[in-house]
């Protein structure tokens, strides 16, 4: 005999009149027990609430899939050596901005309705257009960190949504539509940072047990001579000497949520600053030729101590893409300052 479910179970996705057979409603209280039927109905999983204007409305969680941007006022040039020159303007102008993408079904009778999505952007139903809105992701984990893995997926936030996209409606998945959001983060609850968990060797800064960058590190080596030809094709060659070759990196790492709060905290406060990678054999991170160049061995193990150069003249970005379930993935730039050796 089917089992009725009662309606708290409704905000797991299940409707509040459906019916399981037995087998997987003893499951469902086994498994879950008291915390299934003490969760409040206002933490419902798959969505999160959007308040302004007095007017409420629940939207679909983009669990993954969305990005955030971390924008520094650290501006980066070059000096005739090819070493960045850097100058912050302070933590005070830093802010965050997150790009992400709702799914709404175009059939207004489902959960997450277009209707209800696009009723953020109605001036003339609501007139709250272009207002700060009170992001509401309840007390219990959500996966959505609207502003950065060390910002935490609980409590409330406050933004002001700067752009909308609205596509049209799709074949797959039938009958849904895509809103492309970009909004800056203006405030963010109290979060404490979870101990990091160890997935590899490699270390930045402070940051110990990352993953090995994939596909791998992609060195750049910049040598201190230029040459022009003649018209007769003979070469007339500059050299500026050592001092100006330059060697860089750049790497997209993946990262587990623990280890990503921890490195995005550490990255912002360091900032410019110097930073020591820490490597493992064959690794190479700045190419194979640094390591005799600077008296260590083709090891490609040691100590390099560098300079986040993810920056231009502008301002610094660091990009932190959630690419799925509790996983981000960060692009890094780094110019090499100088080298201890394996074995120092």
């Amino acid at each position: 005999m089917a089992m009725p479910l009662s309606s708290n179970l409704a905000i797991y996705g299940f409707r509040a009149d459906a019916t399981v057979p037995p087998v997987l409603y003893s499951a469902l209280i086994s498994t879950y027990g008291y915390a299934m039927w003490t969760v409040p109905a206002s933490d419902q999983p798959g969505s999160f609430r959007i308040t302004v204007g007095g007017t409420t409305l629940r939207i679909p969680l983009p669990t993954w899939g969305y990005a955030v941007d971390y924008h520094m006022p650290i501006h980066v040039t070059r000096a005739a050596s090819g070493e960045p020159r850097m100058w912050d303007d302070g933590s005070t102008y830093d802010y965050r901005v997150c790009r992400l993408t709702i799914q709404g079904d175009t059939i207004a009778a489902r959960a997450y309705p277009v209707d209800v999505i696009y009723a953020l952007f109605d001036e003339l139903k609501y007139a709250f257009r272009g207002e700060t809105i009170t992001i509401d992701l309840g007390t219990h984990p959500t996966g959505f960190y609207p502003s950065g893995p060390d910002k935490g997926d609980v409590g409330t936030f406050t933004a002001r949504i700067l752009s909308a996209k609205p596509s049209g409606w799709r074949r797959a998945p039938w009958s849904y539509a895509d809103i492309e959001i970009e909004m800056v983060i203006l405030s963010t609850p109290s979060y404490s940072l979870p101990s990091a968990v160890s997935e590899g060797s490699l270390q930045i800064g402070s940051i110990s047990g990352l993953r090995w960058p994939d596909p791998g590190f992609a060195p750049t080596t910049e040598y201190g001579y230029s040459h022009v030809l003649t018209r007769s094709g003979a070469p007339q060659i500059m050299d500026m000497g050592k001092r100006r070759d330059r060697w860089e990196t750049s790497f997209s790492l993946p990262v587990n949520q623990p280890n990503a709060g921890q490195l995005a905290a550490y990255l912002v406060a360091q900032r410019g600053a110097d930073t020591t990678i820490i490597a493992d054999e064959n690794s190479h991170p700045f190419g194979t030729e640094t390591d005799v160049q600077w008296g260590g061995s083709f090891l490609g193990a040691g100590q390099w101590v560098a300079n986040l150069t993810n920056g231009n003249q502008n301002d610094t970005v660091i990009s932190w893409n959630h690419v799925r379930h509790n996983q981000w993935d960060v692009k890094l730039q780094y110019w090499m300052k100088g080298m201890i050796p394996y074995g120092s």
